[in-house]
């Protein structure tokens, strides 16, 4: 339930899960677990609060609307990541109700010199082609790490990329695969190459999976379903902090 008459627009019904940090081409896992801070909502423009009703999926994890400022009362066990994630602190075996409250507009703020080192980390087997690709979107020292973002996304738009939900497997040398061969997948594919393209041309980088859309039910509520499951990118920008970046919805504009 989206409080106080909220309309929310296609584009901000981004329903935020977990943070990936640990990257290996195309694979992405979470890292070490989010730790907890404050869960009270802080004074900020352009917030929204939601009422929020899951059913059990065994896991610990929480949705709300990126991006989560605090928790309303009587959170129970819903508690706040330094990630911007909402977890709970014991498995959710049952149907779980809680309110969150969370901002549409990217949180600017500071990067601690260890988030910059997790969000720079690149595997070790990455080869000489993907590395030079990464390289080519910064042509010089000077060049913004924004202009750095739109070239990448320009390499996708221009390269003969294709949204699918059957690229088939990919192999041992995934992402070499993907980016220059068969350039086929679905938004795991493109939220993984992307931020790890970004990382290796100096951008900090995350992958952050969840839900996009949902069913308006025309009765004040939206309508979440695991068809609507989802994974974009986050850059980390001197003017805006942690960024959406959907390469999905550049290519396949439909699917959102």
């Amino acid at each position: 339930e989206i409080a106080d008459g909220t309309t929310l627009r296609l584009r901000d019904r981004y329903w935020r899960c977990m943070v990936l940090w640990e990257c290996d081409g195309l694979t992405w896992r979470r890292g070490g677990g989010s730790s907890s801070r404050s869960g009270t909502a802080q004074n900020h423009s352009k917030t929204i609060r939601q009422i929020i009703t899951i059913e059990p999926h065994g896991n610990y994890w929480l949705p709300a609307l990126d991006r989560p400022l605090g928790l309303g009362k009587g959170a129970g066990s819903a508690q706040m990541g330094d990630d911007e994630t909402v977890f709970s602190s014991e498995p959710v075996d049952g149907a779980k109700r809680f309110t969150v409250v969370s901002s549409t507009a990217p949180q600017r703020s500071n990067l601690s010199d260890s988030d910059r080192r997790a969000a720079l980390r690149t595997p070790q087997n990455i080869s000489g082609h993907v590395e030079n690709l990464a390289l080519s979107f910064r042509k010089s020292a000077d060049v913004p790490d924004r202009d750095v973002v739109e070239a990448a996304l320009d390499y996708l738009r221009t390269e003969g990329f294709k949204y699918t939900l059957e690229p088939g497997t990919y192999g041992g040398n995934a992402l070499e695969d993907f980016l220059f061969n068969r350039r086929l997948g679905f938004c795991e594919h493109f939220s993984a190459a992307f931020a790890t393209l970004m990382r290796l041309a100096g951008v900090p980088a995350r992958v952050v999976v969840g839900y996009v859309g949902g069913e308006d039910t025309g009765r004040g509520y939206l309508r979440v379903r695991q068809c609507d499951a989802h994974a974009w990118t986050e850059v980390w920008l001197k003017e805006t902090g942690w960024t959406r970046v959907d390469p999905t919805a550049e290519l396949a504009p439909d699917r959102l």
